[in-house]
């Protein structure tokens, strides 16, 4: 919603200044009529919600918030829950640049290369098996014909759309006689192609705190598989460093007699209390988080050896490398920062 549309509820309303809303069921009979009303819905979902079936999301009003742009909810209606086929939910779990491409940029060449992901089989690397094998077309046409119908005064609202319809003069054909030989070939649609998202990137990337950022249903995707860089004599001398560290701890706690330690509570949690730990049990476990660090630098070793020699990692490592940054809460659907924890 925004500031003209929140003042003409209010003047709908008869209120015209702060006083006039210091009567509760006033400001409730308004709140309902937001609610109830079309304004402020969110067309780009940039937050997910349990369950299954298209959810209608809650209407906002944010002084500064992120903006609506074309391009984002185009990539929320080609994706789950929005497609679906003969009745049933498709999950395609990720958009691909080509759907932008087609359907915001209007460059009507990338249409073969759709195609040929719809029929690719939906397996191999991450993203290609959540984005094959899925009938969307659809749904991708529907929403291209949304975008083209957009008045060009829709076009003229800021700079971003400006931008885009900038990039969507590079989409006509070249393959008329008065173009140059070299313009009327596939290379040439490729090269255009190949600018055109290269400056879209450019301009998401610019500008990803002030459009609404879209999404997909969660716990559907994952971190890929990371580039480790291959510093083997590196990474050798860091788990030598952690392993060392680890052993001089572990050699001060075998002192005998060793004092107690007392430990005081962040006072930011307002716990005053304190506690009295044996210093053998402190350096016990920091010699053993020193451990747990070079074992997972080791594994990063062998990943960086796998990727020198250009082999392809066994699962374990995968498994290890999807899982450093972000694990998944099956029970609550939550994320965990620092699944393995460095």
């Amino acid at each position: 919603m925004t500031l003209p549309q929140l003042d003409s509820v209010l003047h709908a309303e008869g209120i015209s200044s702060v006083a006039e809303t210091a009567s509760e069921s006033r400001v409730r009979a308004i709140q309902a009529k937001i609610l109830n009303g079309q304004l402020g819905l969110q067309n780009v979902p940039g937050l997910y919600w349990l369950g299954w079936g298209e959810a209608r999301f809650p209407g906002v009003f944010h002084l500064f918030g992120q903006r609506f742009s074309p391009d984002a909810w185009l990539m929320t209606r080609v994706v789950m829950d929005a497609v679906k086929r003969n009745g049933s939910i498709l999950t395609r779990r990720m958009p691909s640049a080509l759907d932008v491409a087609y359907g915001v940029l209007a460059n009507d060449s990338v249409a073969p290369l759709i195609a040929d992901s719809i029929r690719a089989p939906a397996s191999g690397p991450h993203p290609a098996r959540w984005q094959n094998g899925r009938e969307y077309q659809h749904n991708l046409l529907a929403a291209r014909l949304t975008v083209d119908a957009a008045a060009s005064e829709a076009w003229n609202q800021s700079l971003y759309t400006g931008w885009l319809w900038m990039l969507r003069g590079l989409s006509g054909p070249t393959t008329g006689s008065e173009y140059p030989e070299a313009m009327r070939t596939l290379a040439w649609s490729r090269y255009t192609l190949n600018s055109q998202l290269a400056s879209w990137t450019h301009l998401r990337h610019a500008s990803i705190l002030y459009t609404k950022q879209s999404s997909t249903l969660p716990f559907l995707c994952y971190f890929p598989a990371a580039y480790v860089e291959p510093r083997l004599e590196f990474w050798d001398r860091m788990q030598a460093l952690g392993t060392s560290m680890a052993s001089g701890l572990e050699r001060v706690g075998r002192v005998q007699d060793l004092p107690m330690v007392r430990l005081a509570s962040l006072p930011a949690v307002n716990d005053s209390r304190s506690f009295v730990v044996p210093a053998g049990l402190i350096l016990s476990n920091a010699a053993s988080h020193l451990r747990h660090f070079s074992d997972t630098v080791a594994k990063l070793r062998e990943v960086s050896r796998h990727q020198l020699n250009r082999v392809e990692p066994p699962e374990s490592l995968k498994t290890f490398l999807s899982k450093l940054i972000e694990e998944t809460d099956s029970m609550s659907w939550g994320y965990t920062l620092g699944g393995i924890n460095l």
